[in-house]
């Protein structure tokens, strides 16, 4: 990532999928927790976060986003968006950057071996 000056220009979109994820597995992480886990990834991979693209969160963790949402600075914000279903997640990723399991074309197994 950190090689390509594309991305080092225009940053990456992060997906994050919740499909499973509960409020009960959300009290394991501490806000010390979550400040180190982010504070590591950047430190291995120093490029701009563009897009952070939330999938298939149950009704419960899209209300509580919906709440956290105005708390963030309007800058970053902007960068968060909420899609109800995997077909949404078109408007945002391209399907040949998407895997086969959220409705794209990226055969995971394949890409691995690569």
């Amino acid at each position: 990532l950190t090689e390509e000056p594309s991305v080092q220009r225009g940053g990456i979109c992060i997906l994050l999928n919740l499909e499973g994820a509960s409020v009960m597995r959300a009290g394991d992480f501490t806000p010390g927790d979550i400040r180190r886990g982010l504070s590591m990834w950047l430190d291995c991979y120093p490029c701009r976060v563009r897009k952070v693209i939330i999938c298939r969160a149950n009704t419960f963790i899209r209300g509580v986003a919906t709440l956290a949402l105005p708390l963030l600075s309007p800058r970053v914000r902007t960068r968060v968006q909420m899609v109800k279903d995997d077909k949404s997640l078109a408007e945002y990723i391209p399907a040949n950057a998407l895997p086969v399991a959220l409705g794209g074309t990226v055969d995971e197994a394949q890409e691995l071996a690569h």
